[in-house]
């Protein structure tokens, strides 16, 4: 919600439990949780292949359909929010498999078990007066522990469209863009010339051609794309 909706959530709630606004907005805040849900394409479901770490804390994998970091206070967690509201039975996953063939929406969030322990939330949050003041701060924290975790360019939006059902052939030309970008194209010129003499030139041409298709594709990597589309959802909930 935006802060104009958070503000009557809590004049309704004042009303409806029959204590004054003023009361209501002094309420202690003893578990808080902050997130937001970003519609993406489908070539970016692989970005939980991507999320690689945050801080020590203890990370937990759910197949292809999230990602959750537990630590002491609170934890971090992105994951595929229909997935998360169809389970896998019978008609509820035939309804997932219909909605999300055209559509991927990856959930946020910062759960906050214990506020007082949390140092981005103790002194901003716990109360219901301090999260109206510190709407934007809310926002801007998202953002702050964001560019705390750690992505690996496992897989690129596009070499995963590329991949997904795809060939054999497609498969080994990504690990050989890969492999050389492993060890570095140098080493790689220096490996094709213990080749076959006759065939050296025609293999270093299609080791170079399969690495710089890959290098233009890998450069949308989905650090940049998810943290671009998070900024502009939270421009328009934190004003």
């Amino acid at each position: 919600m935006n802060k104009k909706d958070f503000i009557e959530v809590v004049r309704f709630l004042a009303n409806d439990i029959g204590i004054s606004e003023n009361k209501l907005w002094n309420a202690k805040v003893t578990k808080l949780e902050t997130g937001v849900t970003i519609k993406l394409r489908d070539e970016h479901r692989a970005i939980f292949n991507c999320i690689f770490g945050y801080k020590a804390f203890r990370k937990n994998i759910y197949d292809n359909t999230g990602v959750e970091f537990k630590g002491e206070n609170y934890d971090l967690i992105f994951y595929d929010m229909l997935r998360n509201i169809f389970n896998k039975k019978d008609k509820l996953e035939r309804s997932y498999r219909k909605l999300s063939k055209n559509n991927f929406f990856l959930r946020y969030e910062i759960q906050g078990h214990k506020v007082s322990g949390m140092d981005m939330f103790k002194n901003k949050s716990n109360t219901l007066l301090k999260l109206k003041s510190n709407w934007k701060y809310l926002g801007q924290n998202l953002l702050d522990t964001l560019d705390k975790v750690e992505f690996v360019d496992v897989i690129s939006p596009d070499t995963y469209m590329d991949i997904k059902g795809g060939t054999k052939k497609q498969m080994s030309h990504y690990l050989i863009y890969k492999g050389i970008k492993k060890i570095g194209l140098e080493n790689v010129r220096q490996l094709i010339e213990q080749m076959n003499p006759k065939k050296r030139a025609e293999y270093k041409k299609d080791f170079i051609k399969i690495y710089e298709e890959h290098l233009v594709k890998d450069r949308r990597n989905y650090e940049v794309i998810f943290r671009q589309k998070v900024e502009k959802k939270l421009s328009s909930l934190c004003k």
